[in-house]
């Protein structure tokens, strides 16, 4: 188990890199070139609104397929929708078409990919590592978003932004050739009409809609920070690109010390209460 989780954590911390790197660069490059807010502003929207569908779609399939295919398959579509911006590119045919792929790029792949990466993290976990496992995960996710923030930076200044979308490209890669070693086990799926709806069940489980609601509340003014950050360094602070991936950088190592902290901060809750909370995720998960 040891050796798939090793291969798991690692092909996820070179694609949380990999979709690092892109985002940020191209969050600059709709500033550089068009010096527009509202650009990036829209490209948010897109990721997110592209990541709700895909998400309710992504409930269907994890009901009949594989998990795992259903995780490579979010690997192909980034491969692709990198890939082929970074021709449009090349070619000069349309850049702001190759801006709305990438876009579609990291709303649709990554809402496929989390909760099929979730389901088989889950089939590593017992109840007792259930926090341990699921923080380490996310320590591993945030150093690979947070160091591609300062590396694209870094990278954008100095070979520029097609040259970015190929090493994405060649990194999305190589993570999806060490994901698909992973090995693990498939709990079995059911008929999709034996299930109980999402919202049913939903509604049926109160605490898990509220708790949904209030951790989509910092996801949210992230997203404005994300979205006012580029223009907000070049015009008023004059920066460069250095200067915005490392300003980037900031949020992902906040999200990193949370997940370090959270374990040591659950040790003072009280114990009988998180117990009770704990194996409650864990019967849900």
């Amino acid at each position: 188990m040891k050796k798939n989780v090793t291969l798991f954590i690692t092909s996820d911390f070179i694609s949380q890199f990999s979709a690092g790197i892109v985002l940020a660069a191209l969050n600059w490059y709709i500033i550089d070139v068009y010096q527009s807010n509202s650009l990036v502003a829209t490209i948010a929207n897109i990721n997110v609104i592209a990541g709700l569908i895909i998400s309710l779609v992504a409930v269907g399939l994890l009901k009949r397929m594989n998990s795992k295919r259903i995780a490579l398959m979010s690997y192909f579509f980034r491969v692709i929708f990198i890939a082929l911006p970074l021709i449009l590119l090349k070619l000069g045919i349309d850049d702001r078409l190759a801006i709305y792929l990438l876009a579609l790029s990291n709303g649709i792949g990554w809402n496929l990919y989390f909760p099929a990466s979730k389901d088989i993290l889950n089939s590593f976990t017992v109840e007792e590592n259930t926090l341990q496992l699921n923080s380490f995960a996310e320590i591993s996710m945030q150093v690979g978003l947070f160091s591609a923030a300062l590396v694209s930076g870094i990278l954008y200044r100095y070979i520029g932004f097609e040259n970015i979308l190929l090493l994405g490209t060649s990194l999305f890669f190589a993570a999806l050739i060490i994901f698909a070693l992973v090995k693990y086990q498939e709990s079995d799926k059911v008929e999709a009409i034996e299930q109980q709806g999402v919202f049913a069940y939903l509604i049926g489980h109160k605490w898990l809609l509220i708790l949904g609601l209030v951790l989509y509340i910092p996801f949210i003014g992230a997203n404005v920070i994300n979205t006012t950050l580029p223009g907000y360094i070049q015009a008023h602070l004059s920066g460069n690109s250095i200067s915005y991936g490392f300003t980037d950088t900031m949020y992902g190592v906040g999200a990193c010390l949370a997940g370090v902290l959270l374990p040591v901060i659950a040790k003072f809750i009280n114990p009988e209460l998180s117990n009770q909370v704990r194996k409650k995720l864990f019967a849900h998960s």
